[in-house]
């Protein structure tokens, strides 16, 4: 007898684990057959996408303003403004604030970043750089940290300030580097062992009514260029992609007055502060 219980016993397990790998075949097959037809539903979209993608022209062949005899403020279409394989420059400048001098005038220390000759698409391009800085009083007190990012073709002006700056050879954008928080509560303990009596050295402080705030660094982040990110819709763009997307800054479009440019996509990564 204590055999066949052993056998219903086993039987009895193996009977949930039959069902778990039924179930799991079947979200399998359900998981694939989503894909196909999602596939099937946005294959006729991709393919029209393409053939109009393919009519936005290179940004040296644009028309002058004057030519253009529908002109939408909004681009329907947007293309890399510079080719791969271009040579780029890049200087990051600490502030606290948004609004920048010219770099000639800037304090000593902001600079923390200065990079020539980086290859847009070279995917052998990795480069790293240790450097301290002196922290602001202002972001001492909560305020912001910002970078600013001055991003150009090779031995191109990066300063919008200087004469001989051109906004078709250059860009510039910042970003914030630190993020002021709410303050955790710190719960309070007390010892279950040993005298309950409290020290009157101890001084009890009074709780703030309503959240304190504080200001938060990382000590890292990564900053990326995304090479060959092709013509995209930027009607349809998500906003959470649309915010790395800078346009370029004199609104030129096509001869159909439609479809314009954007910079190359520097991504800075804070998915390690999380």
């Amino acid at each position: 007898m204590p055999e066949v219980a052993q056998q219903r016993q086993a039987g009895t397990e193996a009977a949930p684990a039959s069902n778990r790998f039924q179930q799991a075949i079947q979200a399998i097959g359900i998981f694939f057959l989503v894909q196909f037809l999602v596939g099937q539903f946005l294959g006729n979209n991709k393919s029209s996408t393409t053939g109009k993608s393919s009519s936005v022209p290179a940004f040296t062949d644009r028309p002058a303003g004057a030519e253009i005899d529908s002109y939408n403020s909004i681009p329907q279409t947007i293309a890399p403004i510079w080719p791969m394989n271009s040579s780029l420059d890049l200087s990051i400048y600490l502030s606290p604030s948004l609004v920048m001098p010219s770099l000639s005038s800037v304090e000593k220390g902001s600079l923390v970043l200065e990079e020539k000759g980086f290859v847009l698409g070279d995917y052998k391009e990795n480069r790293q750089i240790d450097t301290t800085f002196k922290v602001p009083p202002e972001v001492q007190n909560n305020s912001t940290l910002w970078a600013h990012f001055y991003i150009a073709l090779h031995n191109h002006p990066l300063d919008p300030a200087a004469k001989t700056y051109d906004a078709a050879k250059a860009y510039h954008f910042f970003h914030p580097l630190n993020q002021v928080l709410p303050k955790k509560k710190i719960a309070k303990t007390r010892k279950l062992v040993g005298s309950s009596e409290r020290n009157d050295e101890e001084e009890e402080q009074p709780e703030p009514s309503g959240p304190v705030w504080s200001s938060y660094y990382h000590p890292n982040f990564t900053i990326s260029f995304i090479p060959d990110a092709s013509t995209q819709s930027y009607v349809n763009m998500h906003p959470a992609t649309r915010q790395h997307v800078r346009l370029e800054a004199s609104g030129a479009r096509d001869a159909s007055g439609q479809h314009g440019w954007y910079y190359p996509i520097l991504f800075v990564n804070t998915f390690w502060q999380l």
